[in-house]
């Protein structure tokens, strides 16, 4: 059974328990995310790329085929094949998610360089300050990840702004 760790105990300042923290918390939410990133890149990806094919076989079909019912019919097969592609991709947002996840592994790992450089927000803090801002810092970027997907639910929510 693996080891728990109480959330309290990774803000006692100690070395290791800092590092179980990192590990746990930050490292894998950043493993998270990335896993994340590259299974809806990889669904953008193949559902975009059989869109074209099928979307490119219409003309071929069209001028190459004699002009008998067999031929309409995989003409309207591919026809509807590439409007339910692209009504998939739309539906499922992959493109989005995709970017929305990579940048947030990026962000995190930004923040977590930073602290083991003790540059930017962390420089001239002690390790207990730099590690507590870490902490405030990650843990902010988390939840406004989190608020983000709730604002996707809430339709009573106004439209999220760009940055």
């Amino acid at each position: 059974m693996p080891e728990t760790v109480s959330i309290g105990a990774a803000y006692q300042g100690q070395a290791d328990e800092r590092e179980i923290y990192i590990r746990r918390r930050i490292e894998d939410q950043i493993a998270y995310y990335e896993s994340k990133s590259q299974y809806n890149k990889n669904i953008y990806y193949r559902i975009s790329i059989a869109a074209i094919v099928a979307s490119a076989l219409v003309p071929v079909v069209s001028v190459f085929m004699p002009s008998d019912i067999v031929p309409k019919l995989i003409i309207t097969l591919l026809s509807a094949t590439t409007t339910i592609l692209t009504s998939v991709q739309v539906l499922f947002n992959a493109k989005d998610l995709w970017t929305k996840y990579r940048l947030n592994a990026s962000r995190l790992t930004a923040c977590l360089h930073q602290y083991y450089a003790h540059c930017g927000p962390f420089a001239g803090h002690s390790e207990e300050e730099a590690f507590q801002l870490l902490v405030e810092m990650s843990e902010a970027q988390m939840a406004d990840e989190n608020k983000g997907w709730s604002a996707m639910f809430d339709h009573n929510a106004p439209p999220a702004q760009k940055p």
